[in-house]
């Protein structure tokens, strides 16, 4: 690898770019943690997707997208707060929302967007937007979240 051509931008080294723009692909919010790679955009950029991305994957396998793969890891220093979704299953219940933020709030975790529906089998789904600082966080607050009365799953989405 020549490291001449190894630069960081937001946190992400990709490799033969300097200074290139970088976006983080919505259809997998990679983290922080979690094994990437790049995809040249046109116009844009490079595209950080998760390794494990079904559409990085697929798009791989495609002859005329395959050469606009690029190798790309996480620097050793990364920017403060990540965007995450979760899910959460969970028995509906009166005060369900309640406890889900303040548990967030007690481990100091910011929410960006909630959204609470209810389903069938009396239960509940609350999608949630949150400030994660990488993969390592993700889990404890995924953790906290399960410990939370009548809770059956948390997901990330």
């Amino acid at each position: 690898m020549d490291l001449s051509k190894v630069h960081a931008t937001d946190g992400v080294v990709v490799e033969g770019f300097d200074n290139t723009p970088i976006k983080f692909a919505k259809c997998c919010s990679p983290l922080p943690g979690d094994p990437i790679v790049g995809f040249i955009t046109r116009g844009f950029g490079v595209s950080i997707h998760k390794q494990s991305c079904v559409n990085a994957i697929a798009s791989m396998k495609d002859p005329t997208n395959a050469p606009r793969w690029v190798k790309a890891y996480w620097a050793d220093s990364v920017k403060d707060s990540y965007k995450a979704g979760l899910e959460i299953i969970a028995l509906d219940r009166n005060e369900l929302l309640r406890d889900v933020l303040a548990a967030l709030a007690d481990i100091r975790v910011p929410i960006y967007t909630m959204n609470a529906r209810q389903v069938e089998n009396n239960c509940a789904v609350v999608s949630l937007t949150i400030g994660i600082n990488n993969t390592e966080h993700l889990n404890r607050v995924v953790a906290r979240l399960a410990k939370i009365k009548d809770v059956l799953k948390v997901t990330r989405s």
